[in-house]
């Protein structure tokens, strides 16, 4: 028996388990569609992967949200130093930088989004309205009253002392403390309005150009006041309400279903980028075992 007749059982051996494993693994993933020759369809197409996909992104699913990435988790995360400081960055952030428009007002944080026409129908609504509520409230008061008998008290209190207190009574007082009451009481109801809104105007074109650090400066909360309060809102947001926000995550449905929209050709190149040599280790221990069995066979 010559040299090549003793290698050609390892060789032949070799060669088949390479590639068979080669193919197993290239079954995994191919083909990507059914192959039907008229209406049968070919064992074992598609892959193992296309065919089996649905059921594979729910085990992920399921296996990520009980197991990787639990409730417990999340809520870590949300609690986290780092995610608080990342919180309180933020804020402090959109605060005291200038925007794309400057520096961060209310106009400029609402009219862009808004846009113009509607920022100026909102504003001038909220000038009637303000101005409405007003005048309603002075309404209550009763001005009239009010004047003639502050008048009165002021016009006693100059002629006290005085030769005129014997000549000007209190009733001399009311008889033209109280004309002069009700004249001023109309006179509001009818051009209050026109005298209101235009100092209306004005606080409200300063309260919206005004930036909103400013604010924080006038409330005595300069920028590690603000970081400490925001810390303690968020921690008191996430302890009260953080296991009702981490159930709307659903981890385990965002996962299924993500997994179920890729595309074949996008989950193969996922499963190869963490799998390509362990998958490729498999291919050549065929080719080994085969070639151990064409050894063992030689001595049979």
């Amino acid at each position: 028996m010559n040299i090549l007749h003793i290698m050609a059982g390892p060789l032949i051996g070799a060669v088949i388990g390479y590639f068979t494993n080669y193919i197993a693994v290239k079954m995994l993933f191919r083909p990507l569609h059914p192959v039907k020759i008229g209406s049968w369809t070919l064992p074992f197409t598609p892959g193992i992967i296309p065919r089996r996909k649905p059921q594979l992104a729910r085990a992920v699913g399921k296996a990520v949200g009980e197991n990787l990435l639990t409730q417990k988790d999340l809520e870590a995360m949300f609690l986290s130093e780092e995610m608080e400081k990342t919180v309180a960055d933020e804020m402090c952030r959109f605060i005291y930088q200038d925007g794309s428009n400057g520096p961060r007002t209310i106009k400029n944080m609402v009219k862009p989004r808004m846009g113009d026409k509607a920022y100026a129908v909102g504003r001038e609504h909220l000038e009637e309205s303000i101005c409405d509520k007003i005048l309603s409230e002075l309404g209550k008061i009763e001005i009239g009253p009010i004047i003639a008998e502050e008048g009165g008290r002021v016009v006693r209190e100059k002629v006290r002392g005085t030769f005129l207190e014997m000549m000007i009574s209190d009733d001399m007082i009311q008889s033209f403390a109280a004309p002069i009451g009700e004249y001023m009481e109309k006179y509001i109801q009818d051009n209050g309005h026109d005298m209101l809104l235009p100092m209306i105007d004005e606080q409200v074109q300063q309260m919206e150009d005004k930036p909103l650090a400013e604010y924080l400066d006038d409330a005595d909360l300069q920028e590690e006041k603000l970081r400490q309060l925001v810390g303690k809102i968020y921690r008191e947001i996430v302890t009260g309400k953080g296991g009702e926000l981490v159930k709307q995550f659903h981890v385990a449905d965002i996962v299924e279903e993500k997994i179920a929209q890729m595309d074949v050709m996008d989950l193969e190149t996922l499963v190869l980028s963490v799998m390509e040599h362990e998958l490729n280790s498999i291919v050549n221990l065929g080719a080994l075992i085969g070639l151990v069995i064409g050894v063992v066979n030689i001595f049979i």
